[in-house]
């Protein structure tokens, strides 16, 4: 799930799953808010909750002088989950970083094995 907006103001996004397709979901909205003083809040609001929401989530800013972002997890108690795995090319030498998409809450362990 992927939830962006095209605007001038930040936009939000599921980074557990890069590259899905903006939601269609109607439990699932996102909305800005400009105070009177031009101060926007960005918001991502999920009715109805449920497990597989579960994820870090990224709200992307930039203008013509910069870019920021902010991103935190959401964690929705239910049976835990892996999201799959997309195959990865890694260059020998460099540093690779791989993140586990896990959902459910509470997780007791994670656990990282290789070629099984």
């Amino acid at each position: 799930m992927r939830v962006s907006r095209q605007l001038r103001t930040p936009r939000c996004l599921d980074t557990v799953r890069p590259g899905a397709e903006p939601s269609t979901e109607p439990r699932i909205r996102t909305g800005d808010i400009v105070s009177h003083q031009g101060h926007v809040t960005s918001y991502l609001n999920i009715s109805d909750a449920r497990v597989e929401d579960s994820g870090v989530y990224r709200c992307d800013i930039s203008n013509d002088v910069g870019a920021v972002w902010h991103s935190a997890r959401l964690n929705v108690y239910g049976p835990p989950f892996i999201r799959p795995f997309p195959n990865i090319s890694a260059i020998s030498g460099q540093e690779l970083v791989l993140n586990c998409p896990v959902g459910g809450y509470p997780i007791k362990s994670i656990t990282w094995q290789k070629g099984t």
